[in-house]
């Protein structure tokens, strides 16, 4: 079973909602940097590396001792970014965790609880979860809902609200109703599998790529977030809500 686990933060210049978001500052230090050192700081990886297709974010990387690599500009997500890298450096054996690049706050206790269920598991995907809290995030399609087995392997993803309250039996928040948190722990054993797939049908309807896998087959469990994490940065107006979680902290 593998042991080594590898942080890689996918970082790309341009973000249509936020260009150079990852160089965008966050008091006193760029996104990216506060992303890869909270990474080190949790002390779960045995290296964390910084994926981008722009040499303003490699040459800025250089500046606080990252570990960076370029990969091409035209992945179409992040996921295929990361396996760039994993092919560049010959990595084998090993769970690699793509780690977002607009998450500067995750908990670091999510991330140990993420890193321990990996143990538990071979030739798959982990991912993560936590409760959705108000009827309005259930029915919004931008917050990607998520049913699972009793062994944590998740049946399916879905921007609609699952699982279906037919009976109206439902208050928030609810330990039925999980909002998927897009961080993953991916087998190395499995990406080679991963990057020559077609997208599926279902994956091209709710435009999410996680379902391709699951149509293929392959086992992808979910983990509670017990902690909440910190704000993600997906706008400009989210800096300062960033800030303001980080005065707080």
């Amino acid at each position: 079973m593998a042991n080594r686990k590898i942080a890689i933060i996918p970082a790309r210049y341009g973000s249509t909602r936020f260009p150079g978001k990852p160089l965008a500052l966050i008091s006193n230090k760029s996104m990216i940097q506060r992303v890869y050192e909270n990474c080190i700081s949790c002390g779960i990886f045995d290296d964390v590396i910084i994926a981008t297709d722009d040499e303003r974010i490699l040459n800025h990387a250089a500046t606080f001792g990252a570990n960076a690599v370029k990969t091409d500009k035209y992945h179409p997500n992040g996921t295929l970014r990361c396996i760039e890298v994993v092919e560049k450096i010959n990595l084998k054996e090993a769970w690699m965790f793509n780690i977002q690049g607009d998450e500067p706050f995750l908990h670091h206790e999510n991330l140990n609880e993420l890193s321990r269920f990996c143990s538990k598991v071979e030739n798959a995907v982990v991912t993560m979860y936590d409760e959705i809290e108000t009827l309005n995030s259930y029915q919004n399609p931008n917050v990607v809902k998520l049913v699972q087995n009793k062994n944590q392997k998740v049946n399916y993803f879905s921007r609609a609200p699952i699982p279906f309250d037919i009976n109206n039996v439902i208050n928030f928040p609810s330990p039925y109703v999980k909002r998927h948190i897009g961080i993953y722990a991916f087998s190395v054993s499995i990406l080679q599998k991963i990057k020559n797939l077609e997208i599926s049908a279902l994956a091209q309807i709710e435009n999410l790529e996680q379902l391709t896998w699951l149509n293929e087959g392959i086992d992808i469990y979910a983990v509670e977030a017990k902690h909440p994490n910190g704000p993600s940065v997906d706008s400009p107006d989210d800096i300062q809500k960033a800030e303001i979680f980080l005065a707080d902290h």
